[in-house]
This record gives structure tokens, C-alpha cells and sequence, in this order.
């Protein structure tokens, strides 16, 4: 290390901070919401009953 020892502090109030190693970046949806599903609260759920419905009476595959 070049130059004084210095103590590892908040830097001095004239010195520029550091660089942040990641700068904040905006959360973004894990799936793109498209025109094709509605934003309708629990539709998945529904979907998913409407599934279990289906299977149960035997109306699905051939």
C-alpha cells in the first residue's frame, strides 16, 4: 500500500466516494405480463382449479 496508513472510515467530506460496484438497477417482472393473460387478481389459481376440474371429469386428452 502506497502511501500513510489510514484508518478504513466513511471517506473524508472533500474526497469523491468510491464507484459503486453494482449500481442499482430497476426491479423488473420475472415474466412480461402480455395481452394474452389479464391482470386479473388469482386468475392463476382459477386456471389451475378449472385444471384440476377438467382431469378430474376426464374431459381432457383424447
Amino acid at each position: 500500500m502506497v502511501g500513510p496508513p489510514r484508518l478504513l472510515t466513511a471517506p473524508a467530506p472533500h474526497e469523491p466516494a468510491p464507484p459503486l460496484l453494482h449500481p442499482p438497477m430497476p426491479r423488473r417482472a420475472a415474466r412480461a405480463r402480455t395481452d394474452r393473460e389479464p391482470a386479473v387478481p388469482g386468475h392463476r389459481m382459477r386456471r389451475r382449479d378449472l385444471r384440476r376440474e377438467r382431469g378430474a371429469a376426464g374431459e381432457h386428452g383424447a
